[in-house]
């Protein structure tokens, strides 16, 4: 059986009319995030401005309640997470407080008028706080975006005495995401079908119940560290959105009995200094974000290896699912090595908790 190769950034497939769109990813969602906010003019958002009822300090995005004179109450989403400030050594106390008057603009979601995924934010102190999409500029303040500090030299010096093989910290995918729908040619009759029945903005969406799990964990605009566990006999994958652990397990004989769970189980093997792993029970329902579904009866076949000395990590997939797909498909992501620098946990909430 013949299998499609679909790189992130390209697509090499005899399929005609299948091309790779800039990134839109299913969360709780930028305001580029067309499956969540009615389609962004640079030109044109929507502004508001108040007082700050309730700070929401959590992944993926950090979210604000806001009061405005007329007592109407507005959610304000920013496009950065917390692990966006940690890294800028920006702590939860030092950007917005309840009790401060902002103002914003942004663009309105497709589920709530009243909720708003910000292009502009400006604080308390004059700056004004920029994400989201590219174009935006500031509106009424001096334009700040958090920038993560640089890793010191005795830290960056250190991960290269350490680092051996695919085992280090790899940066997020170095190519542009598929958007919604882009796998869905390679669906059987079966496969479309239900396809058809999904809706991304609503239930579907798992991602926006934090929720996650194998292959959409891999494609996530994430960092991603491996370690090898050589004394428990395996693997381990810590990918930074949503928190996903996965292990490869490296001996049959003292591996533990297959489990369904949304990452699967994996059982990994060297090929000279490359990592090939074999992941089956699967009962994550979703090949992507929400648009292509999978089957438990999915398989994977992983491979994991570095070029460039170990500063490149090419990861190559390919999926097998003979309920949904019509044939294997593969796919390519690269990510650069990235020195230095830490994984944080990935505090993650799916709705407003008062």
């Amino acid at each position: 059986m013949r299998s499609t190769l679909f790189r992130f950034g390209f697509a090499l497939t005899s399929i005609v009319g299948v091309l790779l769109a800039a990134a839109v990813n299913a969360h709780h969602g930028g305001v580029t995030n067309q499956a969540l906010y009615i389609a962004p003019d640079p030109n044109d958002p929507v502004e508001v401005e108040g007082v700050i009822t309730d700070v929401f300090w959590r992944a993926p995005h950090i979210r604000f309640r806001m009061e405005d004179a007329d007592g109407e109450t507005w959610e304000l989403e920013a496009s950065s997470s917390p692990t966006t400030f940690l890294r800028a050594g920006i702590a939860e106390e030092d950007f917005i407080q309840v009790g401060d008057f902002v103002r914003a603009a942004g663009f309105i979601s497709r589920r709530d008028d009243r909720s708003i995924g910000l292009s502009n934010l400006l604080l308390p102190n004059g700056l004004e706080h920029i994400g989201g999409m590219a174009g935006a500029s500031a509106r009424w303040g001096e334009e700040w975006t958090p920038e993560a500090l640089d890793p010191t030299s005795e830290r960056i010096a250190e991960d290269r005495r350490n680092a051996d093989g695919i085992f280090r910290l790899w940066s997020i995918r170095q190519a542009p995401q598929p958007r919604l729908s882009a796998y869905q040619p390679y669906l059987n009759e079966n496969g479309r079908a239900i396809a058809d029945t999904l809706d991304p903005e609503g239930s579907d969406a798992l991602e926006l119940q934090c929720q996650t799990g194998m292959p959409t964990a891999m494609f996530e605009r994430s960092r991603i560290l491996i370690e090898n566990q050589e004394e428990q006999d395996r693997v381990h994958i810590w990918i930074e959105q949503y928190n996903t652990h996965r292990y490869v397990h490296m001996n049959p004989e003292t591996a533990p009995e297959p489990a369904y769970s949304n990452v699967g189980y994996s059982l990994g093997h060297w090929e000279g200094d490359d990592l090939i792993v074999n992941t089956s029970h699967i009962n994550h329902p979703m090949f992507d974000e929400g648009t292509t579904p999978q089957s438990d009866q999915a398989t994977y076949v992983e491979r994991f290896s570095t070029r460039e000395n170990g500063e490149w990590l090419d990861y190559t997939f390919t999926i097998t699912d003979p309920v949904m797909f019509a044939e294997p498909v593969t796919l390519e992501m690269p990510r650069r090595w990235i020195p230095g620098v830490d994984l944080h946990e990935f505090d993650c909430i799916p709705e407003w908790t008062d």
